[in-house]
């Protein structure tokens, strides 16, 4: 036990009087006004304190920071230039609606701060100078007087120095599913968690029975709360592989854009007929001449290399992704998240509501008559059988007097109720959850409405629960006709409850317990515990009808033991599916939960959580967790499978580690104050809808409206079609690009011909290629084995795979496009030149057309044998695009401002012979590609 009173050692290890002379308060007369005036001074507000924030304007402008989003504008400057200003406009409208998108997610990210803020309530009660007075909770200083009435926010942390019944509710600070009793005992274990710290109260929790009074030893950010508040703010959030991936590939286009235009700028002013200062000469005296061409044709060039139907296709995935994912209950706060969450190989989850219902159920009753009865059924819908276990034969429950006594002894001695919901369509519990699972056993059997006939509990008639006790016992007086009698029924931890005990219930009868008896009762309750049942011991015991004083000392003595309660938080139904799911896709779970060590291992044991099949399951406590050093931890953390009584600074290092140690990419759940730092720190942070805190809501990437971890494994299947359609549409852009830039560069640098494209028909390839087709990409539906499929992790590139592929596709096209160009072009000249040309853009435009097709099929897939009919948006804007080339082909007007000819029969089976041939070449280059990095 420790009397120090440095500030290095933890406070529920200090007595009241070193803190008393630590702050120098008074217990009973609080502090002065003259010393809050100075504490204030010295301590500040008890407040928490924002970072240093950059003003809405800074961050919308911040948004066209980008590489990319230079290239687009430069793009639309272009595309003005040239007076396309359709196109021109698609792209401004592309760039600010990326900008506005960008703002509001970071404009909301940093609300978590404000939203602990609203925790703290607006004013509290304290005593100063003697008398008891509500404050403002800015005003609080260390060493106030504290009280802690029903339904007060607690405004500060301190230390219990009073306490009669105090129950307070934790669980947004501590992850504890049940409100905590409070002690005012010296606590000796310094590392205990904070969870475990009965003796002392924290900021932003709430009082939901009985009184206390606390030494305030903690206010603003030096709180529970503002270490939440000063992590959550210092957490940088992650870019995810996507961006970093899509920032490169603007450098990288920026680049080649650059140097090839420059390269055929002053290649084509070097073939040109006239000296350099002739072209300048009549670009400036007449508007036009080689020199206008040679920079319309480089120009367009720039704009055709920049795939602008980029940020489009991707706006519109992440749209649709986003609404997908709000039809299956996930509700998508960050952009980027729908695509991170395609790549999840792990996800920490919570238990408490999560994998589990939240509700606590009855499961089993024992009796020393009886033995084990089962209950059927989950959560508070009160209908379920009872089946009795050693021959599993179901029964009438009141047929068998002392299990029927049992249940109706745990049902009376109990402050909650249960009653339906017919706004929200469901059995709901009001008070506590473990009180409100007895009354549910006891509607399953029908039998409320035959005991509660009757029973009137006495005046005074309650000697209530607390954590020194570990039992409640209730006094009821029972009227019948010529009969009343006066009975208490009692409650708690079994070996308690059977302490008090001198008798034992067996065929309806009180008769003596005997020590063979009450090591049966010791050994049945060690077993239901050692399945992380929680377990309640009833008894009752008739008393005088004349007794009206009912105390400890008179009435919970020489009891009749009536059996055993056993209940648990079930897991839910469609959990172990979504398990089996993850397991199939290669994602590992980690349970991390503020429960009990035994009740979070039966669970995960239940549940089969173990990506692999083994029986032995790895479980740590937070404490002997945070006692490892770096190396042990991450040794440990290899295989780790539960994390009991977890805290903030545990989830945090578990996930941080698993990123940076093990390059993971990691999905946290949370649903208090004290997730924010491990939710913003991990790649996607998911928070409870139903159960979770505004302050987790606003740190999350997600938000499950309906609090099921089914819900998370559907937004990852939902992330992966998100990530391969993606992957489909930017393959297919930049693939799309680099034929054009081969062709004009080889052409004019490397072979001193014509370009082959004019300006107007390089923009009309990028419109055709850019445009309908890659949106319709980004709409495809998924493959119905994506999810068999391991996850692609944080070190996959997706760049480099598309851009090998891209540059293979461009030579296959440059191939097909030059044997046309070269074959038809004569001497370059007059007619010959312009059927080159036609042909050459054609058989551009019909390649690309095919292959979309090969950049849709899946990796290994062949073309050939992927349905092209499942995507009918995309069938549509292929064809769309075909019959638009054929308008400027033969539609003469069309034809003479593009310089086009028509294309004859014969020239249209050897333009989709040449394709074909060149679809198959890619489709095999591609299924090639693909086993060789499955094999690396």
């Amino acid at each position: 036990m420790s009397n120090s009173s440095s500030p290095n050692v933890p406070v529920h290890t200090k007595t009241v009087e070193d803190l008393k002379k630590e702050f120098n308060t008074d217990l009973q007369r609080g502090l002065s006004s003259e010393d809050v005036i100075k504490r204030i001074e010295k301590y500040g507000h008890n407040e928490l304190i924002a970072a240093e924030t950059i003003s809405p304007l800074q961050i919308f402008l911040l948004q066209f920071k980008d590489f990319m989003v230079y290239l687009l504008l430069g793009a639309a400057i272009l595309s003005i230039i040239f007076s396309e200003w359709i196109e021109a406009g698609i792209i401004i409208i592309i760039v600010i609606l990326n900008a506005i998108l960008g703002f509001v997610q970071e404009y909301r990210a940093e609300a978590a701060l404000e939203k602990l803020k609203e925790l703290t309530g607006d004013d509290t009660l304290v005593i100063r100078d003697g008398i008891e007075t509500r404050i403002d909770v800015r005003e609080i200083v260390p060493g106030d007087i504290l009280l802690c009435y029903e339904g007060e926010t607690i405004a500060a942390d301190g230390r219990i120095f009073e306490a009669s019944r105090l129950r307070v509710e934790e669980g947004l600070l501590t992850g504890e599913s049940v409100p905590v009793d409070k002690t005012t005992s010296l606590l000796d274990d310094e590392t205990m968690p904070i969870a475990d710290r009965t003796n002392l109260v924290y900021m932003g929790t709430t009082t939901v029975k009985g009184r206390g009074r606390a030494i305030v030893t903690g206010t603003g950010m030096d709180t529970q709360m503002g270490h939440i508040a000063k992590s959550t703010i210092e957490t940088e959030e992650q870019e995810t592989p996507l961006q970093i991936q899509l920032s490169q590939l603007g450098k990288v286009l920026g680049a080649i854009v650059l140097i090839v235009v420059f390269i055929v700028l002053v290649a084509q002013i070097i073939q040109a007929e006239h000296t350099f200062f002739e072209m300048l000469d009549q670009a400036f005296q007449h508007g036009e001449g080689e020199l206008i061409e040679v920079i319309e044709t480089a120009l367009a060039l720039a704009v055709s290399a920049v795939p602008e139907g980029l940020a489009a296709a991707i706006t519109l995935t992440f749209a649709i992704g986003v609404q997908r994912m709000a039809r299956k209950n996930a509700v998508i706060r960050k952009l980027p998240a729908v695509e991170t969450l395609g790549s999840v190989e792990v996800i920490c989850s919570d238990k408490t509501g999560t994998l589990t219902q939240n509700k606590m159920t009855v499961q089993k009753l024992w009796t020393p008559q009886m033995g084990y009865i089962d209950i059927t059924g989950t959560g508070y819908l009160p209908k379920g059988n009872f089946i009795q276990t050693k021959d599993n034969e179901k029964i009438n429950v009141k047929d068998h007097r002392d299990s029927y006594q049992l249940l109706k002894a745990g049902a009376l001695c109990n402050t909650a109720a249960v009653n339906y919901s017919h706004e929200k369509n469901q059995w709901d519990v009001e008070g506590d959850p473990t009180e409100g699972a007895l009354i549910v056993a006891g509607m399953k059997a029908a039998l409320l409405t035959s005991w509660e006939e009757g029973y009137v509990l006495k005046e005074n008639g309650e000697i209530f629960f607390d954590s020194d006790r570990k039992r409640m016992t209730m006094v009821f007086s029972r009227k019948r006709p010529g009969i009343e009698q006066t009975w208490a029924f009692m409650k708690g931890s079994p070996g308690i409850v059977l302490d008090l005990c001198t008798h034992v219930l067996l065929d309806g009868k009180g008769v003596p317990l005997t020590e063979k008896v009450r090591q049966d009762i010791i050994n049945n309750n060690s077993e239901l515990a050692s399945q992380a049942f929680r377990v309640l011991g009833v008894a009752q015991k008739e008393l005088s009808n004349d007794e009206t004083d009912f105390t400890e000392e008179s009435v919970e003595v020489q009891m009749t033991f009536l059996g055993l309660i056993a209940m648990i938080d079930p897991p839910r139904t469609e959990v172990e599916d979504a398990i089996r799911k993850c397991k199939n896709a290669g994602i590992r779970i980690i349970m991390i939960t503020g429960d009990q060590l035994d009740t979070a291992l039966a669970i995960a044991k239940s549940l089969d959580l173990k990506p692999y099949e083994d029986t032995f399951y790895l479980a740590h406590t937070s404490t002997e967790l945070e006692a490892m050093d770096d190396e042990e931890f991450k040794e440990v953390l290899k295989d780790l499978d539960v994390c009991a009584r977890a805290s903030p600074s545990i989830k945090r290092r578990i996930v941080e580690t698993l990123q940076e140690e093990f390059g993971l990419v990691v999905a946290m759940t949370g649903d208090g104050v004290n997730d924010a730092p491990a939710l913003k720190k991990a790649d996607i942070g998911i928070a409870m809808g139903i159960t979770g805190t505004d302050v987790a809501r606003e740190a999350s990437d997600m938000v499950l409206m309906d609090d099921n971890f089914s819900t998370i494994v559907s937004a990852v299947e939902e992330g992966r079609i998100i990530y391969a359609n993606m992957k489909k549409f930017i393959r297919y852009l930049l693939s799309s690009n680099f034929d054009e830039i081969l062709v004009v560069f080889t052409a004019t640098v490397l072979l001193d011909l014509p370009s082959p494209y004019l300006a107007l028909g390089i923009l009309w390839i990028n419109l055709l290629t850019d445009g309908l087709p890659a949106l319709a990409l980004s709409i495809d539906p998924g493959d119905p084995n994506i999810m068999s499929a391991k996850p692609r992790g944080r070190q996959s590139n997706m760049l480099n795979e598309i851009l090998i592929f891209s540059l293979v596709a461009g030579i296959i096209s440059f191939v097909a496009t030059m044997i046309f160009f070269l074959r038809f072009g004569g001497g370059f000249t007059g007619e010959n030149l312009v059927t080159a040309r036609t042909l050459a853009l054609t058989v551009s435009v019909v390649f690309e057309l095919f292959q979309v097709f090969v950049s849709r099929a899946p990796d290994n897939q062949s073309v050939w044998v992927t349905n092209p009919f499942n995507n009918l948006y995309l069938i549509g804007a292929v064809a769309l695009a075909f019959i638009l080339h054929l308008f400027i082909v033969y539609i003469e007007p069309l034809a003479n401002i593009f310089e086009l000819a028509p294309i004859t029969f014969i020239q249209w089976i050897l333009i989709f012979g040449v394709v074909i041939i060149a679809t198959a070449m890619l489709d095999v280059i591609k299924l090639a590609q693909t086993k060789f990095i499955n094999r690396s």
